[in-house]
């Protein structure tokens, strides 16, 4: 395997617990719900989420490390196919022989998830930095960039996907749902400052709640962080907003599903010269190969855990992959209004790239 150039393993940023905390308890009994505001990007969050599924206080206890990789994206909008391609990359396609796993969410935690117990996961990535064959960490987040912290010497790679595409994902992902995942996700019990709204059941089975109505929620309904959208889970066009507008940051790089659909190859090659992740050619092909999405649904590639309760079907996470099946279902007149609500996030350039993964 090829070697990548050698970083120190040492900690560059301190917990920012010993100064945050304190701050951080006082706004959220200030404000409810907690009060943004958009300073950008910043070594400090300047927000905090704490939702069903989101609790960025998390971050607090985060120590970053220079070399360390953010896969940044909405809900359902090409996160796991992008870890997959960052993870075979820096693992020369053999992750069982070069970082001891089978699944690179093994070690690509989402460290916000509140279901998860904090320090199983913030232990983990310590860790991380200790073990020689772990080349570098790769974080996933669904949380726009004021509610985390933010360096000049990480890379963080934005994934996007048109959002009528997103809802339709998010819809088979909200139907797996069992009993034992809604206990987790709605538990009240997760150390918070505040209650949080629940997320509620619907049936999906009978065809009563289909994916036109989850679209017309997610347009209209409040989430539980101050947006007048995105509910019954949280804004995901605020989350896209978010790092659209640090696109022209050194070390931001922009990926869109559409782009990795249309040359997968192209797309890793970018995504390996932007982390600096040498590339063996005599295995790209094949490393290649593993990230398809034929191979990916074979693998039945998964951050849900084998013998976790909490999906009914674990082989429908990687459910379609397909793109434009709201087409035969939303009017005109249904695209300009997510287009009205998405330019509270995005400027028409941002959109249009939303959409097509086009940049002017």
């Amino acid at each position: 395997m090829l070697s990548l150039p050698a970083l120190k393993r040492t900690a560059f940023l301190q917990p920012l617990c010993n100064v945050q905390r304190h701050h951080l308890s006082d706004t959220l009994k200030a404000q409810a719900p907690p009060q943004r505001v958009y300073q950008g990007p910043n070594l400090r969050p300047s927000i905090v989420i704490q939702n069903h599924h989101i609790d960025s206080t998390r971050w607090y206890d985060f120590e970053q490390h220079p070399s360390d990789i953010y896969v940044n994206t909405p809900a359902k909008a090409g996160t796991t196919w992008t870890q997959e391609i960052v993870g075979q990359l820096l693992y020369n396609g053999d992750l069982p022989k070069y970082a001891n796993t089978e699944s690179i969410h093994d070690i690509s935690p989402w460290l916000a998830l509140s279901i998860r117990p904090k320090q199983d996961v913030l232990g983990n990535l310590q860790q991380q930095l200790e073990k020689k064959n772990i080349q570098r960490r790769m974080i996933k987040t669904h949380e726009p960039v004021e509610a985390m912290p933010f360096h000049p010497e990480c890379k963080y790679i934005v994934v996007a996907r048109d959002f009528r595409d997103v809802v339709w994902s998010i819809y088979n992902h909200y139907s797996q749902f069992t009993d034992e995942a809604y206990a987790a996700i709605n538990s009240q019990d997760k150390g918070y400052s505040r209650s949080f709204k629940p997320m509620p059941k619907f049936n999906f089975e009978d065809g009563s709640f289909t994916e036109y109505d989850l679209f017309k929620m997610m347009l209209t309904e409040p989430d539980d962080d101050g947006n007048p959208d995105g509910g019954p889970w949280w804004s995901q066009l605020w989350v896209i907003g978010s790092w659209w507008k640090i696109r022209d940051l050194p070390n931001v790089k922009l990926v869109h599903y559409a782009n990795l659909k249309e040359d997968l190859a192209g797309s890793m090659r970018s995504i390996a010269e932007f982390c600096e992740i040498p590339i063996d050619e005599e295995r790209f092909d094949y490393i290649v190969s593993l990230c398809t999405f034929e191979s990916m649904k074979a693998r039945s590639v998964s951050p849900i855990p084998k013998d976790a309760p909490f999906f009914k079907d674990r082989s429908k996470f990687m459910n379609k992959g397909q793109t434009g099946r709201w087409q035969t279902v939303l009017s005109d007149e249904d695209t300009e209004k997510y287009r009205t609500v998405a330019r509270r996030y995005l400027d028409d350039e941002g959109i249009r790239w939303l959409e097509t993964g086009k940049l002017n």
